[in-house]
This record gives structure tokens, sequence and C-alpha cells, in this order.
């Protein structure tokens, strides 16, 4: 988007079908490697507005992501993120927050069968 800033650092890997969709700013850190289908957004709709989605709003938060980490399949992460160095981002996570250094982060599902 017109103004916004994406940096993308050194020995970084962007993968098949992922999205990096910026409206204010996204810093991505060096030796991040990302799996097929994460999607980084620094924004959502702010539909609450006269007009809802029509009146084409954003809420913008920027995103930060350090060094070294390895972020799985099919991950989202929403604006406002800042992941620490040094995480790993387990598969089909959706993240929003802020993550300290060396944590792994997974979301747990139950699985139920009938």
């Amino acid at each position: 988007h017109k103004g916004a800033t994406c940096i993308i650092g050194n020995n970084s890997s962007v993968n098949c079908n992922n999205m990096i969709a910026c409206r204010e700013r996204i810093e991505i850190g060096n030796d991040v490697q990302m799996s097929p289908n994460v999607q980084i957004y620094d924004h959502d709709h702010d539909f609450r507005v006269d007009g809802g989605i029509k009146a084409v709003k954003y809420r913008t938060a920027p995103v930060k992501i350090g060094n070294n980490v390895w972020i799985g399949a099919n991950t989202v992460i929403l604006r406002g993120t800042e992941i620490g160095d040094d995480c790993v981002i387990g598969a089909g996570c959706v993240v929003k927050g802020k993550y300290k250094e060396g944590s792994v982060i997974i979301q747990r599902r139950n699985e139920e069968i009938r």
C-alpha cells in the first residue's frame, strides 16, 4: 500500500503462496524461514465505521518478526504482533500479540471422532 514500509532481512525466505499485506509497517528480521501458505497482515477491516466493510477503512498496527524465526505452514500473523528472536511457530497457528525470544508457539486443537 502506498506509504507503507515492508522490510525483509538478509537470508530470509518467502515461500509458495506466502502473502505479506502491508498498510503501515511489517518488519521481518534476518534468517527468517517461512513455510508455504504463511500470511502476514498489519491491518484488518474496521467494520464498525459508518458504511461497514464497504467504507474500506482499516485498523493498523505494525508487525515485527525477529531474527532466526521459523514459521510453520498455514500460519496467519495478525496486526500488532511482535515475535522475538529465535522463535518457532507451529503449523496452522493464528498469532496475535507479543511473544518473547525463544518461544515455541503452538495451538492445540481437540480432535473428536464420532
